[in-house]
Parts: C-alpha cells; sequence; structure tokens
C-alpha cells in the first residue's frame, strides 16, 4: 500500500513538472547529483564514501527492528531471498521518493522547508480520493514501523538485560515485562519528540542521531563476525569508548555527523582489538566467525541452482543496478 501510494505521488509529481525530460534539463545539476561537494553541508562526499555506509550497515543488518524481520523466516535461503528482495526494493527510493521531491523545485519553489514537500505534493496534486489512499498508506507504514521498533525495544529489554539482571521469580513473566518496556519506551518517545524540530529537517535529525550512536555496534559486529579473537570485555570497553566520544562529537557541535560517524567507527575498532588482546580469549565458536570454509559451503549448494536461486549471481545484480544509478546520477 505504501508503495502504491508512493508511486501515485511520483506520478502525478512528474505530470504536473512537465514530464521527465523537462524535469531532468529544468532542475540544475547539483539538484540532481549524488556526489556533492566536500563542502555540502547537507551530503559531503567524504560522508557518502565514509559515513554512510556504516549507518547503512547498522540499519539493515544490525538493527533488531529488520533483524527480526530475517529471523522469521524459514530457512536460510528464504532469508537471503528477503534481504535481497528489499534491497531491490530500495533502488525505487530514488525514483518514488527522491525525484518527486525533485519535482517539488518546479512545481512549489518557495516551500520554506523540505519537509513540506512531500504532504504538499499529497495535498496539493492528488484527488481527493487518492489523496486518502495516500494518507491511509503512509499511516499505515508509520504504525508498522513504530510497532516493530516498540517490539525489538521490548524483545532486547526482557530477553537480553531483564531476564539476566531480575531475579528469576520476575523474569518468568516476559509478557508483562515486555508490555511495561513499550509503555515506558513509547513515554520517552513522546517526551523526546519535540527535540525533533531542533534539527534542519527530519533525515539530517534521524542521520545525525545515527551517527553519534551507532559506530561502536557496527565496529563490534564485524570484529565479531570476521576476528575470532574478539571477546566480550572488548565489546563493553568498545561500546563505552565509542558513545563516550559520540555524546562529545554531538555536543561539541564541530564535525559535520557523517565525518564523525568514520572517527567514532575506528576508534571503537581500535578498542575492541587492544582490550580483546590484553583480556582472556573467547572460548571456540566457530559457528559465529566468518571464514572461507563458509563462503566454499555456500557455493556448494548453488551450483546448480537456478538463476533465482543464486543469491551470488542477484547479489551481483543488485549491485550492478546500484553502481549503475549512482553513475547517471553522479
Amino acid at each position: 500500500m505504501l508503495l502504491l501510494s508512493a508511486c501515485l505521488v511520483c506520478g502525478f509529481a512528474f505530470a504536473r513538472a512537465g514530464g521527465w525530460h523537462f524535469v531532468m534539463t529544468h532542475v540544475s545539476a547539483t539538484s540532481l547529483s549524488l556526489i556533492r561537494p566536500a563542502s555540502d553541508a547537507a551530503l559531503p562526499w567524504p560522508g557518502l564514501l565514509l559515513g554512510v555506509p556504516i549507518l547503512g550497515l547498522y540499519f539493515w543488518c544490525t538493527n533488531q527492528l529488520m533483524v527480526q524481520r530475517v529471523l522469521a523466516a524459514r530457512n536460510l535461503e528464504q532469508g537471503r531471498w528477503g534481504c535481497l528482495f528489499a534491497g531491490f526494493l530500495k533502488l525505487t527510493v530514488l525514483f518514488i521518493m527522491v525525484l518527486p521531491g525533485t519535482c517539488a523545485l518546479l512545481i512549489y519553489p518557495h516551500l520554506k522547508s523540505g519537509d513540506l514537500v512531500f504532504p504538499k505534493l499529497v495535498f496539493g496534486l492528488l484527488p481527493p480520493g487518492l489523496v486518502g489512499f495516500a494518507v491511509a498508506g503512509f499511516l499505515s507504514a508509520v504504525m508498522s514501523s513504530s510497532t516493530s521498533a516498540l517490539n525489538a525495544a521490548s524483545s532486547i529489554a526482557t530477553l537480553d538485560l531483564l531476564a539476566r539482571l531480575l531475579p528469576p521469580r520476575l523474569a518468568i513473566h516476559q509478557v508483562q515485562t515486555g508490555r511495561v518496556v513499550m509503555v515506558v519506551a513509547l513515554c520517552i518517545a513522546v517526551l523526546w519528540a519535540p527535540e525533533i524540530g531542533r534539527f534542519p529537517s527530519l533525515w539530517q535529525y534521524l542521520q545525525s542521531v545515527l551517527a553519534y550512536t551507532v559506530p561502536p555496534v557496527v565496529a563490534i559486529y564485524l570484529a565479531g563476525i570476521f576476528w575470532p579473537r574478539a571477546n566480550a570485555a572488548g565489546a563493553v570497553a568498545a561500546l563505552g569508548a565509542g558513545f563516550a566520544t559520540g555524546l562529545a562529537l554531538m555536543a561539541a557541535h564541530n564535525l559535520m555527523f557523517l565525518l564523525a560517524a568514520p572517527l567514532i567507527f575506528a576508534l571503537s575498532l581500535a578498542v575492541i582489538i587492544a582490550v580483546s588482546l590484553t583480556t582472556p580469549p573467547p572460548p571456540p565458536r566457530p559457528d559465529l566467525s566468518w571464514s572461507m570454509a563458509d563462503l566454499r559451503a555456500d557455493r556448494a549448494p548453488i551450483a546448480g541452482a537456478p538463476w533465482y536461486g543464486n543469491f551470488y549471481l542477484l547479489s551481483g545484480c543488485l549491485v550492478s543496478l546500484t553502481a549503475a544509478l549512482v553513475w547517471r546520477f553522479w
């Protein structure tokens, strides 16, 4: 429903703006470029190269909100297909959400805030019946994301934290505990909501908060997968050092957030390596670390599989399409 709503907005936006060719030729090249100068305030190319991959790796690979969907797959193959399908769907965002905003530069050139673009396109271009359909689609997406986030927070707090901290007689009431956690998380979100208005846009708010807080998580994730020597002591130290550095940089306001992310990541990775090497190694767990043997084991079953079952081929297609889009809107 959300995808169809976004497609409707995209179609009406291009129709009102004069069509694809008119938009591509009458909007400045800067507004159509993904690769921005290093001095760009919103998305400098060093931040795109170093910062955005860290945030993307966190959001798509370690965020419980997303990972819980993959864990619901029936088997490993279906989990991989789901991830690849989500990746192909993500490519459409450029056309159905970003470029309609470019059309708004021609249709509504005097909007004061970028956050007003999409509501203006929906209520200004769509006929009454389709306005309701589009609003329902976006509200359903918001509700789905909100409930998924609350469920993820409840699962982490109940199963990973409180179950270990609370006495056994209290830890068994996981459903009740999860409900309390969800209510507390929702109250915190409501109290925090007014702070979002201090940021120039919703996109900058989301990206800046992630850039200052999640690089330690990504560092631990990568170290845990590719380095069997990483241990819990190093992970805890990396979280503490990374979060403290992120809060300090956030308070200083003297470094663009996408440039701060790789610095926090590098510091966290250095801390987990240093502490892990100076503390006892963890018990051997080959099933938790990636190796070339895993690559060979994965390639064997798909040698004679059809193209839609070959996730190496599908991954290559996804990377190629992504590279083609970046090249087209360089």
